[in-house]
C-alpha cells in the first residue's frame, strides 16, 4: 500500500505520520499565499523515496477530476459525450507536434503527468508518436513517455 494513513481535517492542523517509515496523506483547507483564497491542499509526507511517487499519482487523480467538471461545464454533456470530442481534438494537436518534430529531426518524449486527459490519452499519444515520428531510414525518434505506467503498458502490447 503506497499511503498508511490518511487525514482529513478541514483545519488544515498538520502533523508527521505515526510511523516514521509510513506515508500519510492530508487533505485540508488553506489560504495560499499567492491567491489569497482558499484552496484545497493534499500533501504527502513520509519518506522521500515513497512520497515522490505517490505525489504525480495524486496530482493525477485531482487533476483528473477538476478537468472533467471543466469539460462538463464547457460542453454542457455528461462524460460519454464530450471526452470523444475533447480527445479527437488533443489528438490533432499531438499530430501536429508529430509533424513539426519530424520536420526539424527532433527526437521526442511524450511529456505526461498530472495534465493529462487520462490513461486513453497516453496510450494513444504513445502509439501514434512511436510509429509516426520516425527519420529517414524509418527509425522511430520516439524516446517514450514520461508516464509509468503507460510505458509498461505500450511495452506489453509491443509497442
Amino acid at each position: 500500500t503506497m499511503v498508511q494513513e490518511l487525514d482529513l481535517d478541514p483545519k488544515g492542523t498538520r502533523r508527521l505520520p505515526t510511523n516514521p517509515s509510513d506515508v500519510l496523506v492530508q487533505a485540508f483547507m488553506g489560504v495560499d499565499v499567492k491567491s489569497g483564497q482558499e484552496r484545497l491542499f493534499v500533501e504527502a509526507t513520509g519518506p522521500w523515496h515513497r512520497v515522490t511517487w505517490l505525489e504525480t499519482s495524486m496530482m493525477q487523480v485531482i487533476y483528473e477530476s477538476f478537468f472533467r467538471r471543466r469539460m462538463r461545464e464547457r460542453y454542457g454533456e455528461e462524460d460519454e459525450h464530450w471526452y470523444a470530442k475533447w480527445l479527437a481534438d488533443a489528438f490533432v494537436r499531438g499530430a501536429r507536434s508529430v509533424l513539426a518534430a519530424g520536420e526539424s529531426k527532433m527526437r521526442g518524449i511524450i511529456m505526461t503527468g498530472r495534465r493529462t486527459g487520462g490513461l486513453a490519452l497516453m496510450l494513444l499519444q504513445g502509439m501514434f508518436i512511436h510509429s509516426n515520428l520516425k527519420d529517414a531510414a524509418g527509425k522511430s525518434l520516439s524516446l517514450g513517455t514520461s508516464s509509468v505506467t503507460a510505458h509498461y503498458w505500450l511495452k506489453d502490447a509491443g509497442v
